[in-house]
């Protein structure tokens, strides 16, 4: 019997405490280059605690002046702080294809599939009027690509601009291990008309998170099945001097890019949380409680086919968890 899950109940508890979280620090704004358009960019940690499990927050808006609707965004990267650890989270155990999510929607994914919660406006001009309608997101984990770490991000609105699209992303790792790596987080975004023969949409503003906040995730113990917390990317253990850097890219339809870069605070006291599980690839070091589930319970991740154009410079690599399988510069 399948669990039932409500993403809409818990995006909604998540964007309550995202909004608080993020109205607590100021927003970067970057002119987009050979545009007139610009963008805001925010980011958080909550809890914000040195090699603690967290949850990242991030929040963008693209504006154009005026009542003009902005380039569409085409690609979106998120690019996190250096050693922010990824090897011992417990995020997407299972996986939900997005053949699943284009026929069934989010009632058919295992509540273990899911990553984090967001919302987002999108607009289309129709004559000189642009319209704007919410939307909703959900992050879920996806069948791995050519052997790196896949993501789906779901969109629901109401009819007619948008009633279920799946956007494909990929986690990608650069850099060497422990603290000189960093994660790059990708959405690809495809043309995506209001109605068919409509005018084309753009995502106007963006909140999302990644991470075990608003999630609960099921495992079966003695006969029982029994909800729990997963755990996310950690935060890490050193704060550089003016906080930790996270840096969103921006592509546009029309080729113009720009790329703001918020600085999350560095945390004000407390001890550094240590996790027995490995944050990079060292040889010999203790496997995170993902591969230890998959291996005892014999979990193969299907993979589908090439979805994206991998960057320029980037090529896979073979990691040590189910997150370290991105792809490393070269």
């Amino acid at each position: 019997m399948r669990l039932s899950f409500s993403s809409t109940r818990s995006a909604r508890r998540l964007r309550t405490v995202g909004l608080a979280a993020l109205a607590s620090i100021g927003t970067w704004v970057s002119p987009v280059n050979g545009s007139a358009d610009s963008v805001e960019f925010a980011a958080r940690f909550t809890p914000d605690r040195l090699g603690a499990s967290t949850t990242i927050l991030v929040r963008f808006a693209v504006s154009a002046g005026g009542d003009a609707v902005p380039s569409p965004v085409r690609e979106f990267s998120l690019r996190l702080p250096h050693g922010m650890g990824f090897g011992s989270t417990t995020l997407g155990l299972a996986v939900c294809s997005p053949s699943t999510l284009e026929t069934f929607g989010l009632g058919a994914c295992s509540p273990n599939s899911f990553m984090g919660f967001g919302r987002a406006e999108i607009e289309a001009s129709v004559g000189a009027t642009p319209i704007r309608e919410p939307i909703d997101i959900s992050t879920l984990m996806a069948p791995a690509t050519d052997g790196h770490t896949a993501i789906d991000f779901y969109a629901t609105g109401s009819k007619p601009l948008l009633a279920g699209l799946v956007f494909p992303g990929l986690l990608l790792a650069q850099g060497g291990p422990g603290s000189r790596a960093h994660i790059d987080l990708d959405m690809f975004i495809p043309p995506v008309a209001a109605w068919p023969g409509g005018p084309e949409t753009a995502i106007a503003e963006l909140e999302s998170s990644f991470g075990p906040a608003g999630l609960t995730y099921y495992r079966h113990r003695h006969g029982r099945t029994v909800p729990y917390r997963p755990s996310g990317p950690t935060v890490p253990v050193s704060c550089p001097r003016g906080g930790f850097a996270v840096t969103g890219t921006f592509v546009f339809e029309d080729g113009t890019t720009a790329a703001p870069t918020a600085h999350v605070p560095c945390p004000v006291g407390g001890p550094v949380a240590k996790s027995p599980y490995r944050n990079d690839c060292a040889a010999g070091a203790v496997e995170s409680p993902v591969e230890q589930g998959r291996r005892s319970e014999g979990l193969v991740v299907p993979s589908r086919g090439p979805r994206t154009q991998l960057r320029e410079g980037y090529r896979p690599f073979q990691g040590c968890s189910h997150f370290d399988r991105g792809s490393k510069k070269v």
